[in-house]
């Protein structure tokens, strides 16, 4: 009898443990699900964005300490390949504006123009 009940014991752990690493195998990949996604999204917009300020500046580094390369007037028409850093509580991207290329707050850029 108490081997019976052992063994019943161990089968109800072992399943467990396997209905566990089940769920923990599922909910791990969800994280990646979402980062495609994100990329997904963020490789729809490759290719020019808007400057919506004037006087926006073109920073050699990312960052409000980053060297002034140029300011851009509103309505200028930048490249952009989605590279780009968060810095000083800002997204910074990555852009190409004629032969300088440098770093533009995402706060003053349209990805619609």
């Amino acid at each position: 009898m108490k081997k019976a009940l052992i063994v019943t014991m161990l089968a109800a752990v072992t399943m467990v443990g396997s209905i566990t690493q089940a769920f923990a195998a599922e909910k791990s990949k969800a994280p990646t699900v979402e980062k495609k996604q994100i990329l997904t999204r963020a490789a729809r917009t490759a290719g020019h964005v808007k400057i919506t300020g004037d006087g926006v500046r073109l920073r050699a580094k990312p960052g409000l300490n980053g060297t002034v390369l140029a300011l851009l007037d509103k309505g200028t028409l930048v490249e952009y390949n989605n590279e780009g850093a968060y810095v000083d509580g800002q997204e910074w991207l990555y852009v190409k504006y004629g032969s300088l290329e440098g770093y533009v707050s995402k706060n003053y850029v349209s990805f619609k123009y």
